[in-house]
């Protein structure tokens, strides 16, 4: 999925028709965007920053950014970049359900499936989302009952 995802915003950026920029523009944005996140995150993060400092409008390079920080833990900094994919797509079904997963990182399980619902009401065919929500909501009442 995310190979697609990257094959559709490589063929956008090469055709310069949603983005228009200068070749060069366009071919840094295409070579980080085939940065391996899940592998060298430091490189990743470093890549995505340079595609947010020359192309500060795209929202794919900040989901990208936040990511490569969740990735590596660093959830502040993956919720500080969804909130700027947001600013630029509300719509953006894969920062929603990102939101979720770094808040049940944080096992804040509620903020968790409040995004998870959201993402739905965007893209009501994420299934592992739904399975996501199942699985905080289980979590959330077992919690609850250690509490009382």
């Amino acid at each position: 999925m995310l190979r697609t995802l990257l094959a559709s915003i490589a063929l956008t950026l090469a055709a310069g028709a949603a983005f228009p920029a200068p070749p060069a523009s366009r071919a840094e944005a295409l070579a980080a965007l085939e940065h391996p996140v899940t592998e060298r995150r430091a490189e990743a993060v470093a890549a995505f920053s340079e595609v947010i400092r020359s192309r500060p409008d795209f929202a794919e390079g900040w989901n990208k950014r936040a990511t490569a920080h969740y990735l590596a833990g660093e959830y502040r900094q993956s919720l500080s970049d969804c909130d700027e994919v947001v600013k630029r797509n509300p719509y953006h079904f894969g920062a929603l359900s990102g939101y979720g997963q770094i808040y049940f990182q944080m096992q804040d399980y509620e903020k968790a499936m409040a995004w998870w619902r959201r993402a739905l009401e965007v893209n009501p065919n994420m299934v592992e989302v739904e399975i996501n929500i199942e699985g905080a909501e289980q979590l959330l009442k077992e919690k609850r009952g250690r509490s009382t």
